[in-house]
C-alpha cells in the first residue's frame, strides 16, 4: 500500500521516541531549580529602594518655622483717630481729632516721645 510510508511518518512525526519521554518526565518530576537573580536585576531593585526612601524623606520633611519677630509696633483705632505705639515708649496719634478736636486741620499727626509727654 502506498499510503504505508506517509502513515510512518505521521506516526513518527506525532509520537516522541521513548528517549525523549523520558528525558521529558525526568525534567518534569525533578525539583525547580532556583536561579540566583543577576547583577542586574539585583542592582535596580537596590536603586528603587534607594530612590523611594530619599524621595519619602525629603517629602515627609517639614520645613523648618521662619522665627516671627517680636512685634515692633502696636496699632489700635479709637474712634476716628489710629493711636500707634511703639515698643520703645513712642506714641503716635494720627487722625482728625488727634490734635484739633474742631476737625479744622486734616490729617494731623502727633508724635509723643518717651519723658517728652
Amino acid at each position: 500500500m502506498a499510503d504505508e510510508p506517509l502513515d510512518q511518518q505521521i506516526r513518527d512525526a506525532v509520537e516522541p521516541s521513548p528517549a525523549t519521554v523520558h528525558r521529558l518526565v525526568s525534567a518534569a518530576l525533578r525539583p525547580a531549580q532556583r536561579h540566583a537573580p543577576g547583577v542586574g536585576v539585583m542592582l535596580a531593585t537596590g536603586m528603587t529602594v534607594l530612590l523611594l526612601v530619599a524621595a519619602l524623606t525629603v517629602f515627609r520633611h517639614e520645613p523648618t518655622p521662619i522665627p516671627v519677630p517680636a512685634p515692633q509696633v502696636r496699632v489700635t483705632n479709637v474712634g476716628d483717630t489710629i493711636v500707634v505705639m511703639q515698643a520703645e515708649g513712642n506714641v503716635w496719634l494720627i487722625g482728625r481729632e488727634a490734635a484739633d478736636p474742631d476737625g479744622l486741620i486734616a490729617g494731623t499727626v502727633i508724635a509723643y516721645r518717651p519723658g517728652e509727654r
